[in-house]
């Protein structure tokens, strides 16, 4: 009994080894990632990614050596590609930041985790001695769980998204626009993405919703895009959404002056034969924006516009 004990002991301590070289590992993909994150995931985003793969083999060597894991050598490049599987497997479960308002950077302790739990496994698997059915059943748990978050990719993704249409201040309203089908939806929470905080615009949250007909390649023209922004009645006037429209700094300055037409509905045109018109619907503020509809079909919307589920907006 004693002697299991400490056999178990012993294991544990190894594992434990395993885990701090996983520590060391993730620690540096992380602060790579972050990097990444805060310049806003650029140009150099290709050198991040390579350095995220390529950075974990050689440090994960001398770390692990240091750590006096039996076996080392397996475990260096075997370290690495467990934590590579296992860190977008993670993310499935981690809400999107953009749409739950929380800094970007904090992403990065997934990549933490996934380099512990990774090295700790494969340590477990590759390094201890004994009973060969514990190793077994680990390395297919590392194998199962990829497979299993990617099935539960979506679902969970609309959950999410569900979640974070009913705590984004917005009335979910969409319009009924005709020969157009809705092709995308988007939540901007009014933050960087980056920093997590309001931005400096003071735009605030909207929901953009695209309407599209036919295909931008298509010969006979009949292609037709639709932007929806539906926001909190707070956010502004329909006249002053109309001299400043959503998103800050788009429409530019360019333009005709905005033109007011009955029932406080506000009208503007940009050089780029851009319409845009501006209205409040109950609790919300509305913009209907194209290039390709005309000033009339646009106002025609307005009165289409209906309440829809939160659930409906995350499965398009």
């Amino acid at each position: 009994m004693r002697e299991t004990t400490h056999r178990v002991a012993g294991r544990g301590a190894l594992v434990g080894r395993g885990a701090l070289v996983g520590l060391g590992v993730g620690l540096v993909v992380a602060a790579i990632w972050v990097d990444s994150a805060l310049k806003g995931h650029g140009l150099d985003t290709i050198l991040h990614s390579f350095a995220m793969i390529l950075v974990p083999f050689p440090l994960g060597a001398v770390l692990a050596k240091l750590a006096r894991l039996p076996r080392w050598g397996a475990v260096t490049p075997a370290g690495p590609v467990a934590g590579g599987f296992l860190a977008p497997a993670l993310l499935v479960f981690v809400p999107d930041p953009r749409v739950h308002g929380f800094p970007e950077p904090l992403l990065g302790g997934v990549y933490v985790l996934a380099g512990v739990a990774g090295y700790a496994a494969v340590t477990w698997v590759i390094s201890t001695d004994g009973v060969l059915w514990p190793r077994i059943a680990v390395a297919g748990l590392l194998v199962a769980f990829p497979l299993v978050s990617a099935q539960l990719r979506d679902p969970v993704g609309d959950w999410y998204r569900t979640r974070g249409f009913e705590r984004l201040g917005v009335p979910l309203l969409a319009p009924e626009v005709p020969g157009h089908r809705l092709s995308r939806v988007e939540i901007f929470t009014g933050s960087t993405g980056v920093t997590g905080f309001a931005d400096e615009d003071g735009d605030g949250p909207s929901i953009r919703l695209a309407y599209r007909r036919g295909r931008m390649d298509a010969p006979n023209g009949n292609w037709s895009e639709i932007t929806v922004f539906v926001r909190p009645g707070s956010a502004a006037t329909p006249a002053a959404a109309c001299a400043s429209p959503y998103p800050s700094g788009v429409w530019g300055s360019e333009g005709e002056p905005c033109r007011a037409v009955a029932g406080d509905r506000w009208v503007r045109r940009a050089p780029a034969t851009m319409v845009g018109v501006f209205a409040r619907q109950g609790d919300a503020l509305i913009q209907i924006e194209s290039v390709q509809a005309s000033e009339a079909e646009l106002l025609a919307l307005l009165p289409t516009m209906r309440p829809v589920s939160a659930a409906f907006l995350a499965g398009v």
